[in-house]
């Protein structure tokens, strides 16, 4: 808990500080970023065509890093409208389950996600914004059920954009990601998979 407390003591202390550097438009651009904390995925598998195929929820944590570029457009001197890309390089862990032919274990990997981004000055160096879009990921079962199966659905999230010079910025957000069912084979028989979960994050950027 000690882990994830210590980046929302240093986002709220920085946050509530008055920046001293500021663009004559901040937070317009090009830019890119990176950012870390907690990270959950929520795989479900249900209405299987038989009784011995996976049917609960695991929920493996993902990767420990994201990055992302975006491309920012000033309206006026207080609104924002952005498109961002954005990925984890990194798979997630496994998370086991258990079904009538035996153990197996879920993980995620090949995650992205294109998000449509607008936001609005609070202050001159600090910017709240809202995120919309879509998400694509890989989910992959091994054990005693295998198989892939791609994923997609919405994402949703809010958060705050502190500038601290003409270049970088910090920021903190919460995610939510909402997947639609597709069917995966297992032994000769199907379930539906659905992806989801919530995010955490704090990271860094910069504006070209």
């Amino acid at each position: 808990m000690k882990k994830f407390l210590l980046p929302v003591i240093v986002m709220a202390a920085t946050f509530g500080t008055s920046g001293v550097y500021a663009q004559s438009k901040p937070f317009e651009g090009l830019g890119a970023y990176a950012s870390t904390g907690y990270n959950q995925y929520k795989v479900e598998a249900s209405n299987s065509t038989t009784s011995g195929l996976p049917t609960d929820s695991q929920t493996p944590a993902a990767g420990a890093i994201n990055l992302g570029l975006d491309y920012t457009w000033a309206f006026g001197t207080d609104k924002r409208l952005g498109i961002a890309f954005e990925a984890n390089p990194v798979d997630s862990s496994t998370a086991s389950g258990t079904a009538t032919l035996g153990n197996f274990s879920t993980k995620v990997k090949n995650y992205y996600q294109i998000t449509v981004n607008p936001g609005v000055l609070l202050q001159k160096d600090l910017l709240a914004y809202g995120k919309v879009g879509y998400f694509s990921a890989t989910v992959s079962y091994e054990g005693s059920y295998s198989g892939e199966s791609t994923q997609n659905g919405t994402v949703f999230g809010a958060g705050l954009k502190k500038q601290m010079d003409d270049s970088w910025y910090v920021y903190g957000e919460f995610n939510t990601r909402s997947g639609k069912a597709n069917s995966m084979s297992f032994v000769g028989q199907t379930s539906e998979i659905r992806l989801g979960g919530y995010s955490a994050l704090f990271g860094i950027g910069t504006n070209f």
